[in-house]
């Protein structure tokens, strides 16, 4: 695989084109992914470490999640799947057919302890790093 390496062991390729705003192109081919796979596009902000130190992994920042729509010996092509559901076929299902959005509560934390990783972006490039979702 060309393009970018990154150190982590599941890292498997690189974005190397973007076609258009739906679809783009990975350096990774059908001996490792298959149609309806999904990936993650990411960047990794730094080290994430113990408290004595020792580095634990490379922290991540998924940009998105895609979905193999056609893969070749050397390359696949994602998009980003979506499900809609008309307002009618909605009003039709029972409602413990359809999700629910989850929202989580404020800790009760010391505030001079956070320290939150920022991306450095998240708009997809070529060149950001792939894997397995």
């Amino acid at each position: 695989m060309s393009g970018q390496k990154e150190t982590d062991t599941t890292f498997i390729g690189n974005v190397i084109r973007i076609i258009d705003a739906k679809t783009l192109i990975i350096n990774i081919g059908n001996r490792h992914l298959s149609v309806g796979d999904d990936v993650k596009i990411y960047e990794s902000l730094g080290p994430l470490r113990d408290l004595d130190g020792s580095e634990l992994c490379q922290f991540e920042h998924t940009k998105d999640i895609l979905e193999v729509v056609e893969t070749s010996e050397k390359y696949s092509i994602c998009k980003k799947s979506e499900s809609h559901l008309s307002r009618s076929v909605q009003l039709a299902l029972s409602p413990l057919l359809l999700t629910q959005q989850k929202e989580y509560a404020l800790l009760n934390v010391n505030d001079d302890e956070i320290e939150p990783f920022a991306p450095n972006d998240s708009t997809i490039h070529v060149g950001d790093f792939v894997k397995k979702a």
